[in-house]
Parts: structure tokens; C-alpha cells; sequence
């Protein structure tokens, strides 16, 4: 990541230049990638993690540095490099004080007018009694962080029950559990005070001996990919319906783009992360609660430690592993595709129309033969060709060329207020 080199390249071979390039001291920062030394203050928190990797990389594995380590040393440099930008802002404006730093707090819709719900503090041993001992009988999803049971709260209200840090992996590299139990019960009631009706509401938490968890409200109806690989009962989603998840959804982006001070980034934008409720009301879930906070959001090297291979992630996305607003439209437009096909991401169909779209106007006829076949002719193709339009905007390979959330909003209520009535019974 500091060299942007290949680890090997022909007969050359990154590992065996890096260590010879450390053993004649500063030599080593020749190698560093050219975009990122910006400046002395830069090139010591580029020596610090230099220092890192070569310790990483000692062939005898009992004296490399544990993964909490590693994390905890990360942690530091990235600190370092925020007050030396800091320092550098103030060097630039003349002024002879570092500006007031900002508490790490969650951030809210200015406009909400409601104090926050009170947030319920679980016991473990409630959280034993309502999953069975989170019990294989009552899990309902497992992740790469965590497992989901299924509970029933004590005033009646089904919960999703997310147990945390089931990867060991994980568990000591993400910042969120590695945080101190206070910590993680205050990014937790900042979370809970995300309200809005198209995101997924927390309902409360744990902290019990070596157990963490988060309590969110429960889907019966099961994620936007359920639906899709029909894994859930409710049969083909009509087409009114897939505009109206797809408006609810957006509307639950754009709260968290543009509505919070300052924005939030959800950068795991994906069907599955798409929960359906009734009325056909769709809520954004799986918000990160650590990776939320500022200071986490512009951390690359913590938040991704190689570029990403999500199939729903932006180009530029991949490349650096940099999550930005522009990545998160990127994602609703695959979703929009698979609202659209009826068919998962990666698909060829789906892949065929982020090429061809580009090059074809709204009435291309081109767009039914994409339709998903489900539906049995029962949409209006022009406006299939619209929502084909939106989401291949959303997908432009330039982040610059994406609409704003707030632009995907417009378009897709006026594509349902278009809706013709007689599709609403169908």
C-alpha cells in the first residue's frame, strides 16, 4: 500500500527490495509511493508503518507482532498523521493555535425535533433466555463479524440479535471491538439515534463478561436478496413494488448522505443489506458503528486494508479501497439493475446493460430483453427504461459523472407517481 507496487513484478520481487532498501536506512523511502510523501510530517508516519511491515515480515513467526498489535501501531499512525494535518492547517492560515478537536460522536439529522428513545441495556443472560442460548434453532444470518439469532424482546417486539466478533480475525483488527466497553456503549447510543423510516432502528445492546451485541428491529420479511433468489415466501415482486423498495431505500441513503452533520458513508450498499418491511418499505441496515465516527471514515489503512473485490463496489473503489458517497451511489445502482433484471449482482445480463445502457436513449426497446422475465410483460417500458437510465448514471465509471442521492430521490418518486394505476393491482 506505501509503494503501490506489485508484490511481484517479472524477476522482481517487492518483499526482497523492501528489506534490502530498510537495511540502508532511509534509503527505504525511495520506494514509497510518490502521491502519498507529502511533506517531512508525512514521511515519518510512512517510515513508522515501513518499520511495521518489516517486523511483519520476519521469516520467524514467533517474533512478528500479534494482529492487536499491529492494529493498536496503525491506530497510532494514523493519529499522528491527523495532527500533523492539523498542525499543517494551522501553519497555512497563520494561526498560532491547533483548532478545537471534535468529540468522535455519531451524527444526527439536524432536523429531528424528538429526543432520542431510550435505549434498552440488555443482560446476557436476557439474551440467552429469548435466542435459547443462541441456539442453531433460532439463527437467522451469519456474517464475516458476526452471527444473527432471532429473539423476542420482554414487551413483544421480534429483534435481531447481531452477536458480535464470531471472526477472531476480525475481532482484533476492526476498531469497533477493540474499543473499551464505555466506547463501544456511547458509538452504540449515538447509533440509536439514527431515526428515520427508511433505516434500520437499533433497539438496544450488550455488554456482558466477553459478550457484545447489538438488538435491531426484526424483518419478517427478510432482505432484498431473500426476495430475489425467492429464498423467502411473498412471491415475484410486482413492478410497483420494485420502484417503491427502490424509492424507500434511496430516501434511507440519501437521510445518511445529506441529512446528518457531517455525512454518513455506509460503503456496504447491497441487496442483502437492504431489509423489506410491510407495506413494501425498505430499510438501509448494517450500519458500521465504529466506522462511522469521524476520523474513521478518511482511514484507509485501518477500514481497508487491501482494495476491495465487492462486486458492488465502485471502480476507483477497488483500486485504492477509498469508501466516498459517490461508491455508495455506485452500489444502489447494481441494486437498482437487480431490482430491475430480477437477477443478482455479477450477473452477464446485468453486467451487459452497464455496458450497452450508456449508449442507448430512454426508448430503447433494447431494455425489455433485460426486464426480468417474471414479471410477464406486466410493466410500462418506458419507464423500464427510465429506471435502466437512473441506475446506469448511478454506474458511471467517472465518480464525478454519479447523480447525488438526492437526484436518484427525484427521479425514482417521479417514476412512481408515472406508474400508470391499473400496474398498482397487479
Amino acid at each position: 500500500m506505501i509503494t503501490r507496487k506489485k508484490a511481484a513484478d517479472g524477476n522482481t520481487y517487492l518483499i526482497q527490495n523492501f528489506i534490502e532498501a530498510l537495511k540502508r536506512g532511509k534509503k527505504v523511502r525511495q520506494m514509497f509511493d510518490k502521491e502519498i510523501m507529502d511533506g517531512k510530517k508525512s514521511i515519518k508516519v510512512l517510515d513508522d508503518i515501513a518499520k511495521l511491515a518489516a517486523q511483519c515480515l520476519i521469516l520467524e513467526d514467533k517474533l512478528r507482532p500479534e494482529m492487536v498489535e499491529v492494529a493498536d501501531r496503525l491506530r497510532k499512525c494514523r493519529k499522528d498523521l491527523q495532527l500533523r494535518r492539523r498542525e499543517a492547517m494551522v501553519e497555512s492560515s497563520g494561526n498560532n493555535c491547533l483548532p478545537e478537536q471534535q468529540t468522535a460522536s455519531i451524527p444526527v439529522d439536524p432536523t429531528t425535533k424528538n429526543p432520542p428513545t431510550p435505549l434498552l441495556n440488555i443482560s446476557l443472560a436476557e439474551l440467552r433466555e429469548i435466542t435459547r442460548n443462541f441456539s442453531d434453532d433460532t439463527l437467522i444470518g451469519v456474517g464475516s463479524h458476526a452471527k444473527v439469532f432471532l429473539g423476542e424482546l420482554k414487551d413483544g417486539r421480534k429483534s435481531a440479535v447481531k452477536k458480535l466478533g464470531q471472526n477472531s480475525v476480525v475481532k482484533n483488527l476492526d476498531g469497533f471491538f477493540s474499543e473499551p466497553d464505555d466506547e463501544f456503549v456511547h458509538q452504540v447510543q449515538e447509533v440509536s439515534r439514527l431515526k428515520h423510516d427508511n433505516v434500520v432502528q437499533l433497539l438496544g445492546y450488550c455488554v456482558d463478561e466477553n459478550i457484545r451485541a447489538v438488538i435491531y428491529e426484526y424483518s419478517s420479511r427478510g432482505s432484498l436478496l431473500d426476495i430475489l433468489l425467492g429464498t423467502r415466501p411473498g412471491g415475484v415482486l410486482s413492478w410497483t413494488q420494485r420502484v417503491k423498495i427502490a424509492l424507500s431505500a434511496v430516501q434511507g441513503i440519501e437521510f445518511l448522505h445529506h441529512k446528518t452533520e457531517p455525512c454518513i458513508i455506509h460503503s456496504d450498499i447491497k441487496s442483502s443489506n437492504i431489509l423489506l418491511f410491510d407495506n413494501d418499505v425498505a430499510k438501509i441496515a448494517d450500519l458500521r458503528i465504529s466506522k462511522n465516527r469521524p476520523g474513521y471514515l478518511d482511514d484507509l489503512i485501518l477500514d481497508c486494508v487491501h482494495p476491495s473485490h465487492n462486486v458492488y463496489d465502485a471502480p476507483e473503489c477497488k483500486e485504492t479501497g477509498e469508501f466516498t458517497r459517490e461508491n455508495d451511489v455506485y452500489s444502489f445502482g447494481i441494486v437498482l439493475l437487480e431490482l430491475l433484471t430480477g437477477r443478482i449482482s455479477g450477473h452477464p445480463q446485468n453486467r451487459l446493460m452497464i455496458v450497452a445502457m450508456p449508449g442507448l436513449s430512454d426508448e430503447e426497446v433494447q431494455v425489455q430483453q433485460c426486464v426480468d422475465p417474471r414479471l410477464r410483460g406486466k410493466y410500462p417500458p418506458k419507464a423500464a427504461a427510465r429506471m435502466a437510465a437512473i441506475a446506469c448514471r448511478c454506474v458511471q465509471d467517472k465518480a464525478d459523472s454519479r447523480p447525488s442521492m438526492s437526484i436518484v430521490v427525484a427521479n425514482l418518486r417521479s417514476l412512481l407517481e408515472s406508474t400508470p394505476s391499473k400496474l398498482w393491482l397487479w
